[in-house]
């Protein structure tokens, strides 16, 4: 049983400010070619979606270091549902606001409790970089945004 006292809750928000104050201070970059992946999803009139446990102020400094990013108009942020992964409120919360019934939901995720979660909602699952994930479950490994664009 976890007892989070008012001390622990000072010391995680201290943390977290600590992380902030971090990250604007650091370079962000895309992951290879998903820079282009978003690209090609925004040009083609894809419908998409990002789902993620990072909160909203932390989505605003990538933002700012990656102005690509403003151009997605769909995302669930933390904030946004109650439980974080591996439950599915997330995903589920993305389907009831942004599927406008596509004959596929295609996830991409890059943790087991990403997966988890995902796992739950669609059937089609690519992993990002995580061989021991692909290897203990079904889904697609690939290393490249690369190979989700039409050339």
């Amino acid at each position: 049983m976890n007892i989070i006292t008012n001390n622990n809750k000072k010391l995680i928000k201290k943390i977290k400010e600590d992380k902030i104050k971090e990250l604007e201070k650091q370079d962000v970059y895309f992951t290879k070619n998903s820079d282009n992946f978003i690209k090609y999803l925004i040009k083609n009139n894809i419908n998409f979606c990002i789902v993620t446990n990072t909160n909203k102020k932390t989505i605003e400094i990538w933002k700012k270091k990656l102005p690509l990013l403003n151009q997605i108009q769909n995302w669930v942020c933390r904030e946004d549902y109650d439980k974080p992964k591996p439950f599915s409120d997330c995903y589920n919360l993305a389907l009831r606001k942004y599927y406008k019934g596509e004959e596929f939901k295609i996830g991409i995720e890059d943790s087991i409790v990403g997966f988890k979660s995902l796992k739950r909602v669609t059937n089609y699952i690519y992993i990002f970089e995580n061989k021991n994930l692909y290897q203990n479950e079904d889904c697609y490994l690939f290393d490249n945004f690369s190979i989700f664009i039409n050339k």
